[in-house]
């Protein structure tokens, strides 16, 4: 039993005495302490991660960020499972030649629960309010290439 559950820090030495097990004192991590992440792998990951502060903050990176190339019109969907008591926002951006790039999420259950009203190349999905599941699940992200096409990229961010 770690002396702080036991006693409090204020009487860790008390605890000692007292045969709780003493471990060290860690100080806890701060909720804006972000990990160290490795550098981004490309220049749509590298807008994402600038984005972030202002877009998702307080979020870590959820997963890696989903890559590919798409002519105006045409979609890919990725999955991803999201777990209830968390809140996300994904975040994408289209490399040069996309001057208007969608996101849209569906629920486990193909309801569709938000979807990005912009007309940019720079799309994020929880501005108004973010995804926070009431139950864990596999939800679907749909990345559309409304007009131009080219690469994009697209990143789920969590709360930590």
């Amino acid at each position: 039993m770690r002396a702080t559950r036991c006693f409090g820090l204020a009487l860790l030495a008390l605890a000692a005495l007292a045969g709780c097990d003493v471990e060290p004192y860690e100080e806890p991590r701060q909720i804006d302490d972000a990990p160290d992440l490795p550098p981004p792998a490309d220049a749509l990951e590298a807008a994402i991660r600038e984005r972030a502060p202002n877009e998702a903050m307080l979020m870590i990176p959820h997963e890696p960020v989903v890559r590919g190339e798409l002519p105006e019109g045409e979609r890919r969907d990725f999955t991803s499972v999201l777990r209830a008591g968390l809140c996300y926002k994904v975040l994408a951006q289209g490399g040069p030649g996309v001057s208007d790039l969608d996101l849209v999420v569906y629920s486990p259950n193909n309801v569709l629960l938000q979807r990005d009203a912009t007309q940019s190349a720079a799309p994020v999905i929880g501005v108004q309010r973010a995804i926070c599941p009431t139950e864990t699940g596999l939800y679907r992200v749909e990345v559309r290439m409304a007009r131009g096409g080219g690469t994009f990229g697209a990143q789920i961010w969590v709360s930590q």
